[in-house]
């Protein structure tokens, strides 16, 4: 777990049973598609900056936001105690989830509104080269049903996309997928996914769906014939190989 010196408190966001729970009080509302019941919103991880942002823009109104994993090295927008957008926020790192709540409709008065604009924004900064092992596969997300209400009108469950903005299968990160690339991959086969700087499958370790990642742009960057990946029989044949190898290192790691 990453320590960045805040303060573990006791906010938790949540779904129980059909509603939210929010600061210990429980908000009924329904799962389901964003606001407008055709779209919803999207969350991404980029491996290459460690950013995790948020995009309402299909119209969702979003009061609170869940990310499951580790902790972030920042928060980049809606501090805790903070007033941005029009909302007062509440955020902490709390049972393994960064957790932002629009607190101000809890307040008596009301500050501010209840929820935040449809729009783009960057919420943190994890370390780099994460993957899908790191956090949850989806992220929670409590919105309002229209822009009039007081209280949360539902809780969305949407999936986190980690992305990258270098070259798939370009594991030192020098510009070019090639045998280079392959060593790399070879070398640390079992191993975090760390070393393959944020550009490759997405996994928690070097697994074999990375050679496929490196075999497919190693082929779309202009390899010679007298370098060019096995053909399919011998791809096949290969990459049984590197499983039972990833398999074998695995179990020594677990020793």
């Amino acid at each position: 777990m990453l320590k960045t010196g805040r303060r573990e408190t006791g906010l938790r966001v949540g779904a129980v049973v059909l509603g939210v729970v929010v600061l210990g009080v429980v908000v009924l509302g329904v799962v389901g598609l964003a606001a407008d019941g055709l779209a919803a919103p999207a969350v991404t991880y980029n491996r290459s900056t460690g950013a995790v942002s948020v995009d309402t823009s299909d119209g969702t109104l979003l009061f609170s936001i869940v990310v499951t994993g580790p902790e972030a090295t920042s928060i980049d927008r809606w501090q805790d105690g903070s007033f941005e957008d029009d909302v007062l926020w509440t955020q902490s790192f709390f049972q393994g989830a960064e957790q932002w709540v629009a607190a101000g409709w809890m307040q008596n008065p009301p500050q501010g509104q209840s929820f935040v604009d449809p729009g783009t924004y960057q919420l943190a900064t994890y370390a780099t080269g994460l993957g899908t092992g790191d956090f949850s596969a989806d992220v929670e997300i409590g919105t309002q049903l229209d822009a009039t209400g007081n209280s949360p009108g539902s809780t969305l469950f949407v999936p986190l996309t980690i992305e990258s903005i270098g070259t798939p299968g370009d594991y030192n990160n020098d510009g070019f997928v090639d045998a280079a690339d392959y060593t790399l991959f070879q070398d640390n086969l079992g191993n975090s996914s760390s070393v393959l700087s944020g550009n490759g499958s997405g996994a928690a370790t070097v697994v074999p769906a990375d050679y496929l990642l490196w075999a497919q742009n190693f082929t779309a960057n202009g390899a010679s014939s007298s370098t060019a990946v096995p053909e399919p029989a011998g791809l096949l044949l290969l990459i049984v190989v590197l499983s039972a190898l990833w398999s074998v290192r695995l179990a020594q790691s677990h020793r």
